[in-house]
């Protein structure tokens, strides 16, 4: 149970976060590949006319090896025609500059030993990106480290900041909906800034699909046994930020080794995250369990015995609380600040417990629902700008780069 103390620290940033994280003022907002949608219509009318990334590149490589590691950059250049990889890696790399000192940096890197002795195939997948990039190995780390840190630094450092500071920084947040079952099926809609889109790609090897709504963004991944998706509750809990390794590194590196959720839950209390994720493990043995990142002690909430887990961008259990406190009981109040968190679980859960089918069909029809869907309109910037649904059974995993309202998923199989 979270202590008073620390609710009241989350929810003073919270609703400033979630009130400001729409566009404000902007008419349109422009990905990261060039391309601009405009913020038009409302919510019921949003602007489904127009695409941010019409296809879905599929990236072949050899799973987490150095091989694997290169052949990535290489899938980059092919699918957009520039070289992404290097240019991440730039961009990060400046970010954490201009926060960071030389010594706080060389902090991050040593984070990396956390993770050499059970997961030196990482070592090796971004030694690979580094050989092909002209990078080295601690600058790609910093960049991967940078991808979920940066948010969470960002967040934390918020919290406990003016309101002018919170509203500023609102569109950076990222949010999502997820659903699973205890029968290998698991999915999100992974929601964010149309800022943050536009590079979405599929990674494909024989050990690990993932799902890479940004490069360093790789939580959303598929193994053959174990499979995992995630959303933030980065508003509530603390992550370990600069003594923690990246949190999206070690989701898929996980997938990609074990058979078991319990094993991911079990490293997750061992290994520090960056990061204060939700995230969300399914396997082929009957178990879902979510797992709230929080410094010190997780919180777990299993799911395996009532078959589902479902989770949006607020900590289970807390929502009378939160109701309570910032909008003196006015669910509705506080559930449109907080970008319908409320409402999304509600509705996420419904569709967890009553489908008759509980498979990719029903993933997909629930994803393109409102409020689970969220599209650009008027005021709001923050949408869905990728879909992910994961079927163990099958060995098949199918993503969009855009609401899947408007675009088909690309199905990518381990065996075909």
């Amino acid at each position: 149970m979270m202590k008073k103390s620390q609710l009241a620290i989350a929810l003073t940033g919270l609703l400033v976060i979630s009130s400001a994280s729409v566009a404000g003022d902007e008419t349109s907002q422009t990905g990261l590949n060039g391309v601009t949608i405009e913020l038009s219509g409302s919510f019921y009318h949003p602007n489904e006319s127009q695409v941010l990334q019409e296809t879905t590149p599929v990236i072949l490589f050899d799973g987490l090896t150095f091989e694997g590691g290169k052949q990535v950059v290489e899938g980059y250049k092919g699918a957009f025609k520039q070289d992404v990889m290097s240019e991440t890696i730039k961009e990060k790399l400046a970010a954490l500059k201009e926060i960071y000192s030389k010594d706080e940096l060389l902090e991050i890197i040593a984070t990396s030993a956390k993770i050499k002795a059970d997961f030196p195939e990482l070592i090796a997948f971004y030694s690979g990106i580094g050989e092909a990039t002209g990078y080295s190995f601690n600058q790609v780390y910093l960049a991967a480290w940078a991808s979920d840190g940066l948010f969470a630094k960002s967040v934390n450092r918020l919290a406990s900041a003016g309101l002018n500071e919170l509203k500023q920084q609102a569109d950076k947040m990222r949010g999502c909906t997820a659903i699973g079952w205890n029968n290998g099926v698991i999915g999100q809609n992974q929601d964010m800034p149309i800022t943050m889109g536009g590079y979405g790609a599929i990674w494909k090897s024989d050990s690990v699909i993932v799902h890479a709504a940004e490069p360093f963004f790789n939580a959303m991944a598929m193994g053959r046994e174990l499979a995992t998706v995630l959303n933030t509750v980065d508003l509530f809990h603390k992550g370990a930020l600069e003594q923690g390794v990246p949190v999206s590194a070690l989701s898929m590196a996980m997938v990609a080794k074990y058979d078991d959720a319990n094993e991911a839950k079990s490293t997750l209390d061992n290994i520090e995250v960056n990061a204060a994720y939700s995230t969300h493990f399914a396997d082929k043995k009957g178990h879902v369990l979510t797992v709230e990142n929080q410094l010190g002690s997780n919180i777990v909430i299993d799911g395996s015995v009532k078959g589902y887990v479902t989770h949006t961008n607020h900590p289970l259990g807390q929502e009378q609380a939160l109701v309570d406190h910032y909008a003196n009981g006015q669910e509705r109040v506080f559930d449109e600040a907080m970008k319908t968190t409320l409402w999304r679980n509600l509705a996420a859960e419904s569709h967890a417990k009553y489908s008759p089918t509980r498979d990719v069909d029903a993933l997909k029809e629930a994803f393109t629902q409102k409020p689970i869907l969220k599209s650009p309109y008027v005021g709001n910037g923050f949408v869905t700008t990728n879909s992910v649904i994961h079927d163990l059974n099958t060995g098949c995993s199918y993503g969009t780069t855009w609401l899947p309202s408007m675009q088909d998923y690309t199905k990518v199989c381990f065996d075909n």
